[in-house]
């Protein structure tokens, strides 16, 4: 049994690890409504300028590099993961989701060390680039160089497809590990959606126009892969502190009812002892 001692050490280790956590929850929570608010905002422009080129697409004969599907067999995947830990499955479920796509004709384009941290050790034939994760909020300078590797290696035909594996913010508590293909760009209305179709007026030509806009909306959806990801990031790292601060605290009231216990089993241990002692003095 232990020593009201060591109990004594190891309540106050264990008290101190929940301050320590409790700390991090609270900078994580910080940094999660600035990344929600951020990934919010943004999201309704992204996935409408999403929707709309896919529609565009669905009617239009454009030539463009990014709507013809190449020849190439080979698929990347840029895999979204974090720097640091301590963020309870954020990364072990992107990493499960891309594992679960590999085959032999696929690439990996890893974002954040912990990814990198376990490809570069399971699947080292498969990484073929690696970017570090924003460690605050996502810029728009952060994507330059991604962007432009995805769009690049698309147009030279290395790569048939190119997605993007990421957790999509859906809650606080609930982040949904996703892939998202960005290239070519393909046309994903439905029929319900073609009887409802909206009526575009595009000036001054249809190809002008959309050109333009196909140069732009990889960068721009990769952007908001970034948000997405940042929001999941930080909303899983303050649950799991969350988390951590309550089993700490459950634990230091379990060893402090055991510390008392022992403590009050010394006390009378020794009343007994001393009340012998007397009793057989008195004889």
């Amino acid at each position: 049994m232990a020593s009201t001692q060591d109990l004594r050490r190891k309540i106050k280790s264990v008290k101190s690890t929940a301050k320590l956590t409790k700390a991090m929850q609270m900078v994580a929570a910080s940094k999660m409504a600035k990344a929600v608010s951020r990934a919010a905002a943004s999201r309704a422009y992204s996935d409408l300028a999403w929707q709309v080129v896919q529609n565009l697409v669905s009617r239009t004969n454009i030539d463009h590099p990014y709507l013809k599907a190449n020849n190439s067999d080979r698929v990347a995947l840029l895999v979204l993961t974090s720097n640091r830990g301590l963020a309870g499955s954020f990364n072990s479920q992107i990493i499960k989701k891309s594992v679960e796509n590999l085959t032999k004709d696929t690439d990996l384009f890893v974002i954040g060390r912990r990814g990198q941290s376990y490809f570069r050790r399971f699947h080292p034939d498969k990484v073929k680039a690696e970017f570090d994760a924003p460690d605050s909020s996502p810029s728009i300078t952060d994507i330059g160089p991604i962007s432009s590797l995805v769009t690049k290696s698309f147009q030279l035909g290395d790569y048939g497809k190119i997605g993007v594996v990421y957790n999509r913010f859906i809650s606080t508590l609930n982040q949904e590990p996703v892939i998202e293909w960005l290239l070519p760009i393909e046309n994903n209305v439905s029929v319900e959606d073609e009887i409802v179709q909206t009526e575009y007026k595009i000036e001054p030509s249809p190809n002008e126009v959309i050109n333009t806009i196909l140069t732009k909306i990889v960068p721009s959806r990769i952007y908001q892969v970034l948000l997405d990801s940042s929001a999941s990031e930080q909303s899983a790292r303050m649950i799991a502190m969350k988390s951590a601060t309550d089993n700490a605290l459950e634990i230091a009231d379990d060893l402090t009812l055991t510390y008392q216990s022992i403590r009050q089993a010394n006390i009378t241990r020794e009343i007994i002892e001393v009340s012998s002692g007397a009793a057989a003095l008195a004889n």
